[in-house]
């Protein structure tokens, strides 16, 4: 696991002065490494912690009914492919999870910049294929006109209530 893998004191040093501590039930120091992970993937650090706000109002142990684990629970599907691509051990880890929350973020909101540059429509679409997969989205609701759920709704109004403090 990351947590006892990385020195997170070296990590934290490149965390720039944009880095804000929030008054939410997240530990100062995920707070930290989870703003280095969206510096590491190029997504706002706000919208991952609205994520983790929806997926698991900040639970570090959280197991959901449907296979899925963590912070941001990431589904057990998707273990492999996180194991290739950024080398994930334990979907409980904490920074595990958090790293993988970031990256499945990005891979979708990159899907979503390919068919369009509309941060409206990149946002939710990679929001609502983060939280279904985007062949379920597609096939289930983009393909009948349908971009904004209830799911993204949600996570973008959470987003914008972390700007606001």
């Amino acid at each position: 696991p990351r947590s006892t893998l990385f020195p997170y004191t070296t990590l934290f040093r490149s965390v720039d002065s944009g880095f804000k501590i929030y008054n939410i039930e997240l530990p100062a120091d995920m707070q930290q490494y989870t703003y280095a992970m969206c510096n590491k993937y190029g997504i706002q650090y706000e919208l991952l912690l609205a994520v983790m706000s929806v997926e698991s109002n900040y639970q570090i142990n959280c197991v959901g009914g449907n296979n899925s684990y963590g912070l941001c629970q990431i589904h057990y599907s998707n273990t492999s492919m996180l194991q290739r691509a950024i080398g994930l051990t334990d979907l409980l880890d904490p920074y595990d999870n958090i790293e993988a929350g970031a990256y499945m973020l990005k891979m979708y909101l990159d899907a979503g910049k390919k068919r369009s540059s509309d941060t409206y429509f990149v946002e939710h679409y990679g929001l609502n294929c983060y939280n279904m997969g985007e062949g379920v989205f597609v096939k289930n609701c983009f393909n009948y006109g349908i971009l904004e759920r209830t799911y993204s709704n949600k996570v973008l109004t959470r987003r914008n209530n972390l700007l606001k403090i």
